[in-house]
């Protein structure tokens, strides 16, 4: 049932309620049928987004100069990335949003960070599924703890000091970390 109304709650699923009188011989009793369909929302989310729907220009651009593209493969994540920079923008948080897909797309493409560049890519789309999540649902310390893991990688490199200062202190700001 919570997997359910994670589902209703993001608007991935809804329910159909179907109410009608059914007479017995011993009088009319009312039967309710419930069933839940897949909304277009959660076809995009688990198919990916149709090839005729307008987007949001969320998509997450990746560029490697002279690099063996091969040793990164994203392929499995952009999906993760995707939703979760899309649901962000739902939830009102574009400006995080924003923030957390220009660092996922600069760490892709900083050769510097070598094999750690998926695990903190990783820790990042944690971080932002944490910031989708309702204030009661999230983890406040493991959020804690995938900052201090990203910034111990990413903070002694100079392209990603900058803007891994700025996603740190808001993404603080949004789960009341100090």
């Amino acid at each position: 049932m919570q997997a359910l109304t994670f589902l209703i709650d993001r608007d991935w699923v809804t329910e159909e309620k179907e109410v009608r009188q059914v007479a017995l011989s011993r009088g009319p009793i009312t039967v309710e049928k419930v069933r839940y369909r897949i909304t277009d929302r959660g076809v995009e989310h688990f198919e990916g987004q149709s090839k005729f729907a307008a987007g949001k220009g969320e998509g997450i651009n990746i560029t490697i100069e002279q690099s063996t593209v091969a040793a990164l493969n994203l392929g499995d994540m952009i999906g993760n990335i995707q939703m979760v920079v899309r649901n962000l923008h739902d939830a009102g948080s574009g400006e995080l949003a924003e923030l957390l897909k220009a660092l996922i797309e600069r760490v892709a493409s900083t050769e510097e960070l070598g094999d750690q560049r998926r695990d903190v890519i990783e820790s990042l789309t944690e971080i932002g599924e944490q910031a989708t999540l309702a204030e009661h649902q999230r983890r406040p310390g493991v959020v804690k703890s995938l900052l201090k893991s990203v910034g111990n990688v990413v903070g002694h490199v100079a392209n990603l000091a900058q803007i891994w200062s700025t996603v740190a202190s808001m993404t603080a700001r949004h789960f009341g970390l100090q």
